[in-house]
This record gives structure tokens, sequence and C-alpha cells, in this order.
């Protein structure tokens, strides 16, 4: 019978600990997922050379307005007609052309933020800038 209050102490203190760590864990994991860049830096895998691709206003949640520097034509002539982000909500994204065509289009990599799946070649990666990134 003394074992009841005891363990009914150590019910408690654990409910409590829970509830105070949680909150911290989930206010922590809101706060990185709210980081965003405010642009890209794209280049051909093994170039140091490439362009800055800017944010022009924030979008829907799979649309962006986005802005290529002219030296981005330089990398790959079609994206002088780049207008959009599209995130395709599988894992991938693509930078589309104000006529709706997939210029370039980009998954998730490995030591990069993206790698280009569209067109073959060249392969491009494309890496997020600022926001602390």
């Amino acid at each position: 019978m003394r074992i009841l209050p005891f363990g009914l102490a150590g019910l408690v203190a654990v409910a409590w600990l829970q509830t105070m760590a949680g909150p911290g864990r989930q206010a922590i994991a809101l706060a990185e997922d709210d980081v965003r860049p405010d642009g890209y830096w794209l280049r051909q895998v093994g170039s140091a050379d490439g362009c800055s691709v800017a944010f022009a206003e924030p979008g829907t949640d799979a649309v962006t307005a986005i802005v290529p520097e002219a030296g981005c034509a330089a990398l790959h002539p079609e994206m002088a007609s780049v207008r959009f982000q599209r995130e395709d909500g599988d894992g991938l994204m693509s930078f589309v052309s104000e006529a709706g065509e997939t210029v370039i289009q980009f998954a998730i990599a490995d030591g990069v933020a993206y790698e280009s799946l569209k067109p073959a070649t060249p392969l491009f990666q494309l890496e997020m800038r600022g926001e602390g990134r």
C-alpha cells in the first residue's frame, strides 16, 4: 500500500515532464520549418559559375513567381523564359515558363538542395540561399 503513493507521484512527475518538454520541441520544429530561403543559386554540375534565381513574391503552396538573373540564360537558354517555381507534391520541383512548360525539373539531392532530372544534360544543381542557409 505504501508503494501506491510513490507510484502515483512518479506517474504525475513523468506526465508533467512530458508536458513541459513536448511544446518546446514542437515550437523549435515549427520555427525551423518557417525559415524560407530568399532564392536559389543555379549552376551546372562541376562548374563554380552560376546565377541567382530570386523569389519575386510569395506564392501559393505550389507555385511561386521567380526572377532568374540575366546570366541564367548563359547556363541554359530556356532560363530566359522561366517565370515560376512549381512544387509538384511528390518531392519534385520545376522551373516553369510563362507558357506553363517545364524548363528544368529538380529532385532533392544528396549533398545539395536539388539536382536536375530534366533536361538530362547538362546536369544542374540548385542550392538555397538567404535566411541563414
